[in-house]
């Protein structure tokens, strides 16, 4: 088991929580395309940047703003900015001042300190003053001009959410605001945020519609609606742009912002047209590609690609297949294969779909140079079960033209012959080029789906080990072996892929570790961690296999060997996440005080991600009352809510502990309805709201949620089984509650590690229970 942060309450379930967590591995194995298209070459993220993507920003900086950081670039903008005393307006005084007031003047001490530590570079201190301003005056918008912004520039995305709809509040109509918070929640991929905040910058009253600004804008809009698929709506933002490009003397366009709109104008003006025929606004498309030919290069060609498009949807056929022509009488091959899926598409629809190989026959003698034309003539071989026809074009065009574009069409081909060896040859030819990544995935989903093709596949893969497998062959029948749960095939081919591509040793020992994982094939999990530890070209990834095989010892339950593991990776690199891992494997070894401390010494550190800080408090929490320490159990929950008040786990397992006590129990309930309205059939939030309403007096009540939390489990669950028998007891149905009783004592003893005080209790219950009936 992994000792992920969502992992805990599998191996050593918490009394309140009890969620249905699965476990995310921490390097989880990854999907095929991404092995396959990432395997060559290793790429190292940059560093996001606070450009926008379609530049929309005034340009401040002419020359070396693009090498520097979002958070250099602000600062140096804003500490150009002064602070003028005779600017700042304090509130009047008053002899007896509201609460209102005092805040507001705190907030403004708050903001002006900000600005003198801002112009200190002192940063951090500025956004902690900034957000005290904003708390006490949430009204003042001055204050989340300056907040938001940094927080932006200083990549503190929970502070840049948790303040922009506040800001939102206090000044719906800040369009620059807005528009920059919009382009923060495009780079961190909240398209449908980034397109709420940028829709509602070009709704402010304050933005005037003929400015450059409101243009460029839409401009962007559009293109994030493009990015979602929401291409009506994406259409329809690009309407204002297609205008502004047309008759840009209509428009307050400065210099530079017309530079921008203006530059190539005719693929920007295509590239709407697109949009517009993908938003079904064909006429709009028409005019567009027009303007597009008519500001670029005149050539008729492309126009009549662009126009077939429109008219196919007009329903106009044959204007269609006459303008697509001109298309292909100039022999481009600028638009790939699309001309060639939009001919078919044509023919179809005037009822000639037979014509289609002979023209496409024809189109390839005159273009005997088109290798993208022949590869989709091959295809069109290989749906009308032409075989031989496709395999001699496709190699043919292999030898002349070289483009392996055509080499999934040719394993096509193998495949739908069964032909295991040439198809293994043509796949890891194909994966070698790096060329349609996608095709090939899908072929080697359709393989794994015949047993007899991959078991001859792996065959043939197996029978090369000792001559000319290769590596991309190694790779896909590795892969295959996995599917096919062939462990032994799997450790053949992997360990041949590392004699052959040692440069590629980290993913590889990656991907072999984690099948094993997954397979729960501990042992050599185990071994094959260790061997990727002890490769000295792989040192920097070291602590991650002493992590994996730490997993693997906690699953073995070799404990010892585990910690030494984790304390190996610690010493080497001492992050939060190893440190909770340790703490973890501690606790999973029942060495609770070790866990204790060692929980206690994590929750202490700094930059500690949300949901690793969650999981530290909810274990550590359970840990305090297992030991029968309720006082710090509580408290460690309580620190915890202060951050995350609305975490419906954390509300749940403080309100219980509340509620078990029989203290601050209207509180609790709140709390614990907090939790259920977040996931009402989560059971062991129902189990807590019947407990609390029970302590309330409310036994009736109760008895409804107890009675869904047990329906939802099923098989049930000792302790809901328990509290439900003790509301029938107080509502008087002792009958009712004795068999309640009985069926929590069974199922509790029946567990493989039974609850002694739980026992204890409902055996009690049940003796009192008999001697007050007999």
């Amino acid at each position: 088991m992994n000792w992920s942060p969502q992992a805990h309450t599998l191996s050593k379930s918490t009394p309140r929580s009890r969620e249905s967590l699965s476990l995310n591995k921490l390097f989880g194995i990854w999907g095929f395309v991404v092995m396959l298209s990432g395997l060559l070459f290793v790429s190292i993220p940059s560093k996001a940047a606070e450009s926008d993507p379609v530049q929309t920003e005034s340009s401040e900086s002419e020359t070396s703003d693009s090498e520097k950081t979002p958070l250099e670039i602000y600062v140096e903008r804003q500490q150009k900015l002064p602070i003028i005393i005779e600017n700042l307006q304090f509130p009047d005084l008053k002899e007896s001042p509201t609460e209102k007031d005092i805040n507001k003047r705190e907030a403004l001490a708050h903001f002006l300190t900000a600005r003198l530590l801002f112009n200190r570079n002192a940063h951090q201190q500025a956004l902690s003053e900034l957000q005290k301003a904003a708390d006490l005056d949430p009204t003042s918008s001055e204050v989340y001009e300056l907040l938001i912004p940094l927080a932006i520039g200083m990549n503190q995305s929970e502070l840049v959410e948790k303040y922009v709809s506040k800001a939102e509040d206090a000044d719906p109509e800040n369009y620059e605001l807005l528009v920059r918070v919009g382009r923060y929640m495009q780079r961190q991929n909240r398209m449908d945020e980034a397109i709420r905040l940028i829709r509602r910058a070009t709704e402010s009253s304050r933005i005037d519609h003929k400015s450059g600004e409101y243009v460029l804008f839409r401009f962007e809009l559009g293109l994030l609606l493009t990015l979602t698929k929401d291409l009506e709506k994406a259409a329809e933002a690009y309407e204002v742009v297609f205008d502004a490009m047309i008759h840009p003397e209509e428009y307050e366009l400065n210099s530079q912002i017309k530079a921008r709109l203006m530059a190539d104008r005719a693929q920007s003006l295509e590239r709407i047209g697109r949009a517009f025929l993908d938003g079904d606004r064909l006429d709009l498309a028409e005019q567009a590609f027009e303007a597009a030919s008519e500001f670029g290069t005149g050539k008729p060609a492309i126009l009549g690609f662009n126009l077939a498009s429109v008219y196919v949807k007009k329903g106009d056929y044959e204007k269609g297949l006459n303008n697509l022509q001109a298309y292909f009488d100039a022999r481009l091959q600028t638009k790939g294969r699309d001309a060639y899926e939009l001919l078919e598409q044509l023919l179809e629809k005037l009822d000639r779909s037979d014509d289609l190989i002979p023209s496409l026959e024809k189109l390839a003698d005159n273009d005997p140079r088109n290798s993208k034309l022949k590869y989709f003539l091959a295809e069109q071989y290989i749906e009308n079960d032409k075989l031989d026809e496709a395999e001699k074009l496709i190699k043919s065009t292999l030898e002349s033209r070289g483009d392996p574009e055509g080499l999934i069409s040719l394993a096509e081909i193998y495949f739908q012959r069964r032909q295991a060896e040439p198809l293994l040859d043509t796949m890891a030819t194909a994966f070698k080029s790096q060329q349609n990544i996608n095709a090939l995935q899908d072929l080697m989903n359709r393989i794994e789906e015949d047993p007899e093709l991959t078991k001859a596949l792996m065959e043939v893969g197996e029978s090369r080990l000792e001559e000319n497998l290769g590596f991309e062959g190694a790779l896909l029948m590795g892969k295959l072996a996995e599917k096919a749960k062939r462990s032994d095939l799997v450790s053949k081919f992997y360990t041949y892929a590392l004699a052959e591509r040692g440069d590629q040793a980290f993913r590889l020992y990656q991907s072999w570790g984690e099948y094993l994982m997954q397979q729960e094939e501990y042992e050599q999990a185990v071994e094959v961690w260790a061997a990727a530890g002890s490769e000295s070209r792989l040192n920097s990834y070291r602590p991650i296999f002493l992590s994996r095989e730490a997993d693997a010892q906690v699953e073995l339950e070799n404990f010892e060997k585990a910690i030494a593991a984790v304390k190996k990776a610690r010493s080497i690199r001492d992050t939060n996440e190893f440190h909770f891992q340790e703490a973890w494997i501690q606790y999973r070894a029942s060495n609770d005080e070790e866990a204790i401390k060692l929980f206690e010494d994590v929750r202490t550190k700094k930059d500690i991600n949300p949901r690793l800080q969650r999981s530290i408090h909810l274990i550590l929490s359970n840990l305090y009352v297992q030991k029968g320490d309720i006082t710090n159990g509580e408290k460690v929950l309580e620190d915890f809510i202060k951050f995350d008040p609305e975490n419906p786990t954390v509300n749940n397992d403080l309100g219980y502990l509340y509620a078990d006590q029989g203290k601050n129990l209207e509180q609790a309930e709140k709390m614990i309805r907090k939790a259920v309205d977040s996931d009402p059939d989560n059971a062991a939030f129902l189990d807590s709201l019947g407990w609390v309403l029970y302590k309330l007096g409310k036994p009736e009540e109760a008895i409804t949620h107890l009675e869904k939390a047990i329906k939802i489990l099923e098989e049930g669950d000792p302790t809901i089984y328990n509290h439900l028998g003790d509301c029938h007891y107080a509502l008087g149905n002792k009958e009712e509650a004795r068999k309640v009783w009985e069926t929590a004592l069974e199922k509790e003893k029946a567990a493989e590690a039974p609850n002694e005080k739980l026992v204890k209790e409902l055996e009690e219950k049940l003796s009192s229970e008999k001697e007050a009936t007999s």
